[in-house]
């Protein structure tokens, strides 16, 4: 699995909402806040592709959204009292940076399907059989 994949701080989120859920509200802080430098490096990848000019927009908009969500996460948990409840916006935020990640996959699901081009044993890509126009004779 490569760092620039979403699956990382999408799991890493999955494990925090099950902390949560069994009421490890510790251990579940800990697993945002290592899940901070994963969704960093996953937003920096596709900021990347960006710049090389692939099409990354759906991509880099819901790492950078989840980025900061999970960092919003973070924060909320930091400053709540210790043995209070878990703050509603530290929830909310940890779920919304999990449907961002499901939101890449989801595109990558509806994207429209792009022909294939042929290609020729050195690689270059064919260019399209073109007829010959027909030569007029003027008699």
């Amino acid at each position: 699995m490569a760092v620039t994949s979403p699956l990382l701080p999408l799991t890493i989120a999955l494990g925090a909402v099950a902390a949560d859920g069994g009421g490890l509200h510790r251990l579940a802080f800990y697993l945002v806040l290592l899940a901070i430098p994963a969704a960093a490096a996953t937003a920096l990848a596709a900021a990347g592709d960006l710049a090389e000019g692939r099409q990354v927009t759906v991509r880099i908009c819901c790492t950078a959204a989840a980025l900061g969500l999970l960092v919003i996460s973070s924060a909320a948990r930091a400053n709540a009292p210790e043995g209070a409840a878990v703050p509603a916006i530290a929830i909310s935020a940890l779920v919304a940076s999990i449907v961002a990640y499901v939101s890449i996959a989801v595109a990558w699901l509806l994207r429209p399907e792009r022909p294939a081009q042929p290609v020729t044993a050195a690689g270059a890509q064919r260019a399209p059989a073109v007829e010959p126009a027909p030569e007029s004779r003027a008699a």
